[in-house]
């Protein structure tokens, strides 16, 4: 298995993945659903990190991530109420279109897939993801270190829980066991080094 950030001449093809997954098996309603080419692409895929997972070099797997660092979604803040103070805005960033194919949704893929995201956040100086899921996943993303702030009503996913991660909440990684937490101490480890080696080289 492979796991990667997505190329920008495979959009189509992930465009594809969702359409399979949210049109033909879920039947949700998809405001960008493209039922001629049965692909899903819409305007956040323009500034978002799309991390795919492939087996054998097919697609089976993909979570997006976008930075309100690199441009604002207002219907996004307002749907899981961000705080609109500048600095929390800029550190903030919202994962969706989480998705693996069926025969893979028993296998390690979905949580390496929230694993690199979660590493990417940090590496972007991230200190809050939002996320929102139906039912069957809220223990998943608990697991992982998210806090439910409510529920609400999606046009496209019906009654979804509205969560967030403190990215950089260690005690709350530890004492919910959160996989994350030793991808946190590697790269508090490394930064520690990295400031170690400058001020040596002065």
């Amino acid at each position: 298995m492979l796991l990667r950030q997505m190329e920008p001449d495979e959009l189509v093809e992930l465009g594809q993945l969702r359409y399979k997954i949210y049109v033909h098996e879920m039947n949700r309603p998809q405001a960008y659903a493209d039922h001629q080419s049965q692909t899903i692409i819409d305007p956040l895929d323009a500034t978002a990190v799309n991390l795919v997972a492939l087996v054998e070099g097919r697609m089976v797997g993909t979570q997006r991530v976008n930075f309100l660092s690199d441009g604002r979604i207002p219907s996004y803040e307002e749907f899981y109420e961000i705080d609109t103070h500048p600095d929390h805005v800029q550190r903030s960033s919202i994962c969706t279109r989480f998705m693996v194919l069926p025969e893979y949704r028993g296998t390690s893929i979905p949580l390496k897939l929230a694993v690199a995201s979660y590493a990417e956040g940090l590496k972007r100086g991230c200190r809050f993801n939002y996320i929102d899921c139906n039912d069957h996943l809220v223990g998943f993303f608990e697991r992982l270190g998210y806090v439910e702030k409510f529920v609400k009503h999606h046009d496209e996913y019906g009654h979804v829980h509205c969560m967030v991660l403190a990215i950089e909440d260690r005690d709350h990684l530890v004492r919910c066991r959160s996989p994350f937490r030793s991808v946190f101490d590697r790269y508090q480890q490394r930064r520690s080094q990295s400031i170690n080696h400058s001020f040596e080289s002065v």
